[in-house]
């Protein structure tokens, strides 16, 4: 079984950052009804998972033996240092917000009842018929498997229909949309599934869940799998009726299926999940043996302390969100588009690898907070992070204020959900499924009212 690597006395520093984030934890479950309560969990359910849990999970003792004491010490007082400054920007971000946007409903109920069922099933029609034609677009740039491709175990291993080189061109952009789009859509039917209350409508969204998540959960990338089951996750949490003890309890379930499959995904990455299936060799004591990797985001703020304090790493001044911020140009039009990340990989040793890769074997993501570091040092790059991350809470709040809107709410619930990913880099790359799902919902909703808009006698 894996256990927490529960070794050493933690630091006086933990005890300070649990004792502060659980404040802030009970503040926001205290203040439910204020829409900005629940995106401030999910950031400090990110926070605490990548940072806090970190250290419980790989060990105090390990790091020790990687850095110095004062090295950890400093991580964690960075991790305060983010978490006071996300907690203090938020709600005046959100006012500031509510009032520009004078169309908000903050009284409004989750939905209305009466109109709930015909936005959900009207919703549920329009995407269903945006899947068909993202995944015609697919099938064409993958030579058209359609069986194979939604259900990896007939071709043996998954059929990728969003491939695309590290270093992009030509119609790279327009592939990764695709790509992201689709993501968006298949994660809505989840959100569907559970929020329908007609019958037909959330048998249709559980069959579509069977048709589109096999090739997700089949592929090696958690934060696909992480992206679209957990806005329908949320939506459980957060609006099914049933009683907080089922809820738990089938959080609980849902938790250890999840964690389970993760592991299987990170023991028989190199050879295939469905090999491993097919071979019936998931049951091995290599799955019972394995822990969790990438959960280390700690450790990457710890490195990147130690390389700033050894001189070996300059803060770029921004550069980096600079090139996360430009990086949906396509590099059609931008050729010399910076890349993200690369000089942090080639530091951590993964230099090397073809042009179409940048010259690594792999980037390395740097953690929320860490990526604040090298962008604007070990002080005020906590407090960009933190800065950042109220910015991306604030604009799920205002979704949440406009939930009479089941596109809304579906867009809410599914930011929500892709706020855990944004605990390994707050990057377009994971929030781009929100972006283009943002602008596909903004442009019907701007036909609808052009439709509905009386014409007038001049």
């Amino acid at each position: 079984m894996n256990a927490l690597t529960i070794t050493g006395a933690l630091p006086t520093a933990y005890w300070i950052a649990l004792v502060l984030m659980t404040v802030l934890v009970l503040e926001a479950l205290s203040k439910w009804k204020q829409s900005w309560s629940v995106p401030a969990l999910a950031v400090y359910g990110t926070a605490g998972a990548w940072y806090l849990v970190d250290i419980i999970y790989n060990g105090v003792d390990n790091y020790r033996l990687l850095f110095k004491d004062d090295i950890i010490q400093t991580a964690i007082w960075q991790l305060v240092l983010f978490l006071l400054v996300f907690r203090s920007v938020l709600p005046g971000l959100v006012n500031k917000l509510t009032r520009r946007y004078k169309n908000m409903r903050p009284d409004a109920t989750a939905f209305d009842p009466a109109d709930r069922s015909r936005q959900i099933e009207r919703a549920f029609r329009i995407f269903v018929g945006v899947w068909f034609v993202l995944f015609c677009l697919g099938q064409y740039n993958v030579g058209f498997q359609p069986l194979k491709t939604l259900f990896p175990t007939l071709a043996g291993y998954q059929i990728f229909m969003w491939g695309r080189p590290r270093i992009g061109g030509g119609f790279s952009f327009f592939i990764s949309t695709c790509g992201y789009l689709y993501t968006f859509v298949c994660a809505f039917f989840g959100v569907v599934a559970v929020l329908a209350s007609r019958k037909a409508i959330r048998i249709g969204a559980v069959i579509m869940l069977l048709i589109t998540w096999p090739n997700f959960f089949y592929g090696g990338t958690r934060h696909t799998v992480l992206a679209v089951v957990m806005p329908g996750v949320a939506t459980y949490i957060l609006f099914y009726r049933h009683n907080l003890i089922v809820k738990l309890v089938v959080s609980v379930i849902l938790f250890m299926l999840i964690n389970y499959w993760m592991l299987v995904m990170i023991a028989y990455r190199g050879e295939g999940i469905v090999h491993a299936y097919q071979e019936g060799r998931t049951e091995s004591k290599y799955l019972t043996e394995t822990k969790h990797l990438g959960l280390n985001m700690f450790e990457e703020l710890c490195w990147i302390n130690y390389y700033m304090d050894a001189g070996q790493f300059e803060i770029n001044h921004g550069k980096r969100y600079f090139a996360e911020l430009v990086n949906i140009v396509p590099r059609s039009i931008w050729k010399n588009k910076p890349t993200i990340g690369i000089d942090y990989a080639i530091l951590r040793g993964q230099a090397g690898g073809t042009e179409e890769s940048a010259g690594v074997f792999a980037t390395v993501s740097t953690g929320m907070i860490g990526q604040g570091v090298t962008n604007f040092g070990q002080f005020f790059g906590p407090c960009a992070a933190g800065f950042l991350m109220a910015v991306w809470a604030a604009v799920l709040s205002i979704l949440h204020q406009q939930r009479h809107s089941i596109f809304r709410t579906c867009l809410f619930l599914i930011g929500l959900g892709l706020t855990f990913n944004l605990g390994r880099d707050i990057t377009l790359l994971v929030i781009f499924p929100f972006i283009f799902g943002f602008l596909v919902i903004y442009f019907y909703e701007r036909l609808e009212r052009k439709k509905t808009t009386p014409l007038t006698v001049q």
